[in-house]
């Protein structure tokens, strides 16, 4: 679930700055608008403790698209 929940999070960041940019981002085939994430509460707790202990190396990152999951409501 890690490496999907990172896509997904990382698709989520290409949508919101190509919308900042004024684009226009297509459909995903499931007809889903935004990724479909864990709730907040989730990737703000667990899932990063999963990160941490997985994979330390890309914690900071993943961090920073938890926070634009959440700041985007998305999450």
């Amino acid at each position: 679930m890690s490496k999907t929940t990172i896509k997904k999070l990382q698709r989520l960041e290409s949508m919101v700055e190509a919308e900042a940019k004024g684009g226009v981002w297509y459909v995903n085939p499931k007809k889903h608008p935004h990724p479909t994430l864990p709730d907040q509460a989730y990737l703000e707790g667990e899932y990063l403790a999963v990160i941490e202990k997985s994979c330390p190396s890309k914690l900071e990152r993943v961090r920073e698209l938890v926070a634009l999951a959440g700041k985007e409501g998305r999450g």
